[in-house]
């Protein structure tokens, strides 16, 4: 159970979290970087990015959720800002991820076509 009085075991737990978020952001990162070029696992890469998204967004409500309520500053701020920036990050991934699989689909289809004439 998490001692919200405490702000060292709070900011504890939240470094936790959040250095886990930027692991998985990181393996997301190096999987888009080896998959989206070869066009494969365009589905699960899409997906997890928008899970990784989902989760950066609750942590970031979270964090504003603990402001309203007037929790330490070392409490809420750290959450927010990992929430804010895992957010951001992972729109932009997203975005290029898609972009990155529309390329190697685009690539594969020219390919074909010259296999054919």
């Amino acid at each position: 159970m998490i001692d919200w009085s405490d702000p060292a075991h709070v900011g504890s737990v939240i470094g936790v979290v959040g250095g886990s978020l930027g692991a998985l952001a990181g393996v997301w990162g190096a999987c888009l970087g080896v998959f989206a070029p070869k066009g494969l696992h365009r589905g699960a890469i899409i997906s997890s990015g928008y899970l990784l998204l989902g989760v950066s967004i609750a942590g970031l409500v979270t964090g504003i959720v603990l402001l309203v309520n007037g929790r330490v500053m070392g409490i809420w701020l750290p959450t927010i800002l990992v929430g804010a920036n895992m957010a951001i990050m992972s729109a932009i991934f997203i975005r290029v991820a898609k972009k990155r699989y529309d390329m190697a689909e685009e690539r594969f289809l020219s390919a074909e076509s010259l296999r054919r004439e």
